[in-house]
């Protein structure tokens, strides 16, 4: 666990991620979600999982959430958020068909657990127009519970906020959910993997001043 000093240092850097920052990203998120019960469900080799992320990370970086110019980290590196404006959160059939290989490479024989996770939380997804959709939050362990995930989320909510445009995600565990709701998001329901899988909750946020 870093210090406060450091750590408040690091939450007060929170900048634009850019291609040079991909390799290190692609750490912090992989370190980040290791543990979490989604991640867990779908790549159960414990040996592989850390690596299968992080190679997860850099496909997705490198063709969906780079190109948007919408991924905020911070100076080092430590975390990140990874946001779809809207209309740009369903993925065409031409596009998934150009990442296929990619990501086969990435999760091996666990693609088909990942593409099974992919669908239900297309499936989920709501259908209101005009909101952005937050695909991807985390921090490294050894910088969590320091502030520097909401500080991270503050730059597209202050947008939402100030063009009155909603924000969805998913929370995969109860402290992410805590933390978005302490950032306005509530939960609109709440959602189970298949074959009793672990819970997850679709949250929401109206903007500031719209209610």
């Amino acid at each position: 666990m870093q210090d406060i000093a450091t750590a408040a240092a690091e939450a007060q850097s929170v900048r634009k991620a850019t291609a040079a920052d991909t390799p290190q990203l692609a750490k912090a998120l992989a370190r980040a979600f290791f543990d979490d019960p989604h991640a867990r469900w779908t790549l159960r080799d414990d040996s592989r999982r850390l690596a299968r992320l992080e190679h997860g990370y850099v496909v997705g970086l490198e063709r969906l959430w780079m190109p948007e110019n919408e991924c905020y980290t911070t100076a080092g590196v430590v975390g990140g958020v990874l946001w779809m404006p809207p209309g740009k959160w369903r993925l065409g059939v031409m596009q998934q068909l150009r990442m296929a290989p990619s990501l086969i490479r990435a999760y091996g024989r666990e693609i088909v657990t990942t593409a099974r996770l992919f669908a239900v939380l297309d499936s989920l997804h709501p259908h209101e127009p005009d909101h952005w959709y937050l695909p991807m939050a985390g921090v490294a362990p050894d910088w969590q519970g320091r502030g520097i995930g909401a500080a991270l989320l503050q730059p597209v909510l202050d947008r939402c906020d100030a063009d009155g445009a909603p924000a969805y995600l998913e929370a995969t565990t109860e402290r992410s959910r805590a933390m978005y709701e302490r950032n306005g998001f509530e939960v609109m329901d709440e959602y189970r993997l298949w074959g009793n899988g672990p819970l997850g909750w679709r949250m929401w946020r109206e903007p500031k001043g719209s209610r």
